[in-house]
């Protein structure tokens, strides 16, 4: 009798090869894109949901009820991280998913976030539930970061610096910055401005790293890895420069194709990356992901060198004048 296969998970995808924490199991808290910006480099293309409200994107009871149904199927990640398919801290249940995840087991957990709320008290007070909290701040300037991160409308540069120094404050964990830096459209950021504010704050980590997924806009480029060692060297002894993918953790999530484009949709991977994280053999994955390629579910495409496949273009939604203020 054949063995009865788990439904695919709606909100949980991976584990994810991640180059910076392992196997990274994620989980998705918004709807395909809704983003508080829409920065030119971001993986997963242009934004289609522009907006700082913040709300039960997804339900909060199916999220803990996956997760509930992960760690008892016995699967295991180096860590579960809040992140996907746009910013979680527009969720409001995110604190609970932070406190469910410290309940149900030891696996730590990690909020991936653009630091673009933290200006809100609720923000910050739910992000200290994680064991990690790994921030964006890629510039020094308001002009910088429009032409960067585009954020959504009622956004601004000084909040959202305001409101990491405040984290720094009142936050007991790891805190890792994240500094991504490109060449093309991308080139002219201040980069010894930026370290100013940045070493201060005295992050556990600050991860020095280049657009090496296909990017939203064609005109960037990723920097070299000799550019980034030199780079680092500014932001003091805690910087690193993020390096190719190392993990510890095998997935036993069911091996079907849903699986594949859960993973792929909300980060895009390489055949070696999809082979990794579901463990199969490498032309097992290349074969299936052809064959999605061939369906229309998703595309490949070439960057930094490597075969990467995700998401289809997804045409940008009509915004109305001031519609996130």
């Amino acid at each position: 009798m054949k063995e009865k296969m788990s439904p695919p998970y709606r909100y949980l995808f991976g584990p994810v090869p991640s180059r910076r924490m392992g196997l990274s199991l994620g989980i998705d808290l918004t709807p395909p894109k809704t983003c508080s910006y829409d920065c030119i480099y971001c993986q997963l293309g242009r934004t289609t949901h522009h907006t700082i409200e913040r709300r039960e994107w997804v339900p909060l009871k199916d999220v803990l009820a996956e997760l509930e149904r992960w760690y008892a199927s016995g699967a295991t990640a180096d860590i579960l991280t809040l992140a996907g398919s746009g910013e979680p801290t527009l969720h409001t249940g995110f604190g609970e998913v932070l406190r469910a995840i410290k309940r149900l087991g030891t696996i730590p957990c990690a909020l991936l976030t653009n630091g673009s709320l933290l200006h809100l008290p609720e923000v910050r007070r739910d992000a200290c539930e994680a064991a990690i909290v790994k921030v964006t701040l890629s510039v020094s300037n308001e002009t910088d970061w429009q032409r960067i991160h585009r954020p959504a409308p009622g956004l601004y540069f000084r909040d959202a610096l305001g409101g990491l120094r405040a984290l720094r404050q009142e936050y007991k964990g790891e805190l890792w910055i994240e500094v991504m830096l490109m060449g093309g459209t991308g080139t002219g950021v201040d980069i010894r401005e930026l370290a100013e504010f940045i070493v201060p704050l005295r992050a556990e980590r600050v991860q020095i790293n280049t657009p090496v997924r296909p990017p939203a806009d064609s005109g960037v480029c990723c920097l070299s890895g000799q550019d980034l060692e030199n780079i680092a060297r500014l932001f003091g002894s805690r910087a690193e420069v993020i390096g190719h993918f190392k993990g510890t953790a095998p997935s036993t999530a069911p091996l079907s194709d849903e699986v594949i484009l859960a993973l792929v949709l909300r980060h895009p991977c390489t055949s070696a990356d999809v082979a990794t994280a579901l463990g199969l053999e490498t032309s097992d994955a290349a074969r299936r992901l052809e064959r999605l390629t061939q369906s229309g579910q998703i595309r490949a495409i070439l960057s930094a060198g490597s075969c990467y496949y995700g998401a289809p273009p997804a045409p940008l939604a009509p915004h109305s004048p001031g519609e996130n203020l």
